[in-house]
């Protein structure tokens, strides 16, 4: 169990330093489950897409590693590229067929999630890719609810040339 521990938490550094060459050689000397997570349940797919590891994501990818899989907050590597704000792998993900739409265990999509950070690239990239400007979380919150709040403008007319439908209320507790 230690010994497995130790080669997860060795995966996940190098996944997250980019160190390529450190994770190849980690999965020729162990039989290394790329899918194993942390407490957390981050993997190194997670934990790569969030560092903007893009020779990483692909290699772990090519190497049998899932893309979508959850964390304990369900996000998927798709949510932490957004957050972080890294186009590149925003893209690649959408490219190689992950689902833009997912959603977390917060009903919140990656475009929930860019809008909050103001990750303006991701956000247009999201759109393009078919991200859904209408869909709301758990608070009934959409992106444009989210921008709004926050007082993001740039953002704001970006997803307003998406034509959001406006009539959407969120869930206000008082």
């Amino acid at each position: 169990m230690l010994q497995e521990d130790l080669v997860t938490s060795a995966l996940l550094i190098a996944s997250e330093e980019g160190n390529l060459t450190g994770l190849d050689e980690l999965t020729a000397i162990h039989r290394v489950n790329l899918n194993a997570a942390n407490q957390l349940g981050e993997t190194a797919m997670h934990i790569s897409a969030g560092a903007g590891q893009i020779e990483i994501v692909n290699y772990l990818q090519m190497k049998g590693a899932s893309l979508e899989s959850g964390d304990k907050r369900g996000d998927t590597p798709l949510f932490w590229a957004a957050r972080h704000g890294h186009g590149q792998v925003v893209r690649y993900l959408c490219e190689e067929g992950v689902e833009v739409n997912a959603r977390n265990k917060g009903g919140e999509t990656a475009l929930h999630v860019a809008t909050r950070y103001a990750q303006m690239d991701v956000v247009v990239i999201l759109l393009e890719k078919g991200g859904d400007i209408d869909v709301q979380d758990e608070h009934g919150e959409t992106p444009l609810h989210i921008a709004s709040w926050h007082g993001y403008a740039l953002v704001l007319s970006v997803l307003c040339r998406y034509r959001p439908e406006l009539l959407l209320q969120n869930r206000v507790s008082h």
